[in-house]
């Protein structure tokens, strides 16, 4: 199995508390033959991130 993850943790600007986003994803393939492209599976995991808006 082929796991990537990617993580951050989130703070509004002047906050106190913040927010830990973690964003996973599994390949179960054998034989090394995930198709998983870490670096979209990044990309998406980054513009989810940035779309978190505080109130």
């Amino acid at each position: 199995m082929t796991v990537y993850w990617t993580f951050s943790y989130i703070i509004p600007k002047g906050g106190k508390v913040g927010l830990q986003y973690i964003y996973g994803a599994n390949c179960y393939e054998e034989n090394d033959s995930c198709t998983i492209d870490p670096n979209e599976q990044e990309e998406l995991a980054l513009k989810l991130m940035k779309s978190v808006q505080f109130k």
